[in-house]
């Protein structure tokens, strides 16, 4: 059962080179085109540019796959623009209550409880801090 599992595996990589097609190719967003001359790296031109200009919203998903014209597109984007403020408000009210909450969560317990709780804590940052090295 493994041969045939490695055979399919095999075959489909073949025909994703071959036929340059890549299982991942419409699973994200095309990347923005640079704005960097050919002779000039990445790494250049963000030490060169300073402050970045805003970028206007992406569209909410799927609604660049249904023909929006360009009217269209600035309209939309300007109904994103006209809620972000509003939005990043509430954003921030929610960071303070979550916070506020768990402050009174944690007057609760007692000391050994917090103590375990900061171990665990820590231990999850470190496992993730180690992941995160190994994906790099």
């Amino acid at each position: 059962m493994r041969w045939r599992a490695a055979l399919f595996v095999g075959i489909t990589s073949f025909g994703c080179i071959t036929f340059g097609i890549s299982p991942w190719a419409h699973s994200k967003p095309p990347a923005e085109t640079s704005r960097t001359t050919p002779s000039e790296s990445p790494k250049e031109s963000s030490k060169e540019s300073g402050p970045k200009e805003p970028r206007a919203p992406r569209l909410p998903s799927y609604y660049g796959q249904i023909g929006i014209s360009d009217k269209q597109r600035l309209d939309l984007q300007n109904v994103q623009v006209s809620y972000e403020a509003r939005l990043e408000k509430l954003r921030n009210e929610l960071k303070a209550l979550v916070r506020e909450r768990d402050e009174k969560l944690e007057n609760l317990l007692t000391d050994g409880q917090k103590l375990r709780l900061q171990e665990l804590r820590s231990a999850a940052k470190e496992k993730r801090q180690k992941r995160a090295a190994a994906q790099k």
